[in-house]
């Protein structure tokens, strides 16, 4: 976990729409190796979707996603609800 003062999250490689993401803390080493860090940025969750070729990229669009909304039926704070 790098020491520099910003908050990370411990995601699970093997997961999916939120599953088994936290805050992660200094006491997270060794890192397993089904997990990895990632920075957390305040703000509004987003996704792109882009296609790819040889030369050429193409963004196909963007959304905001739901994440941790109770009434959803996702009640963690990264589950994906929609």
């Amino acid at each position: 976990l790098p020491d520099d003062g910003q908050t990370w999250l411990l995601k699970s490689k093997g997961s999916a729409g939120g599953l088994g993401v936290k805050f992660a803390k200094g006491s997270e080493k060794p890192i397993p190796t089904e997990h990895y860090f990632q920075i957390y940025l305040e703000g509004d969750s987003l996704s792109a979707c882009f296609l790819a070729s040889e030369n050429r990229v193409t963004l196909l669009g963007t959304t905001e996603q739901l994440i941790g909304i109770e009434w959803l039926h996702a009640p963690r704070p990264f589950l994906y609800c929609g």
